[in-house]
């Protein structure tokens, strides 16, 4: 006669709940650091503007560094991406980046004698950093998470 196997959890069990929802976010979260590590390293530290198409250049480093990646438990997902900064009145300078779009730059003019900065608005090309990375990791995401769950 064959033993029947004890079972002691099951799925809809609370704590086999909350253990697999700590496992996928630990997966998850592996995920979103990934992702915003090859963000990083798409932005080159350089002083001359990058290609329409390609990431963009930053010479002062500050978009590299603006890059964060959180779990979101409402929606149990996670968000990779830039903090918000830049104008209040428009687009921010890494949603522009990202999809293009116009902005306002300050363009230093010499007048009778006098330089004078003035502001002018100019189109600004999308220069994808945090989509091209996405599309290349995204078939690896399941493998992220499956890994984790034991």
């Amino acid at each position: 006669m064959r033993a029947l196997l004890k079972v002691r959890y099951r799925f809809d069990d609370p704590r086999v709940a909350r253990l697999l929802d700590r496992q996928a976010r630990a997966g998850l979260n592996r995920y979103g650091a990934t992702v915003r590590m090859y963000a990083r390293r798409s932005i080159r530290p350089r002083n001359r503007a990058s290609e329409p198409g390609q990431p963009p250049s930053s010479r002062t480093g500050k978009l590299r560094n603006l890059l964060f990646y959180a779990y979101d438990p409402s929606t149990r997902s996670v968000v990779v991406g830039p903090s918000i900064y830049g104008s209040p009145r428009g687009n921010t300078v890494p949603e522009i980046l990202e999809y293009g779009g116009m902005s306002t730059i300050g363009v230093w003019r010499t007048r009778g004698g006098r330089v004078e900065r003035e502001r002018k608005a100019v189109k600004v090309l999308p220069r994808p950093f945090m989509q091209p990375v996405h599309d290349k990791l995204r078939p690896k995401l399941p493998a992220y998470v499956a890994g984790t769950i034991r």
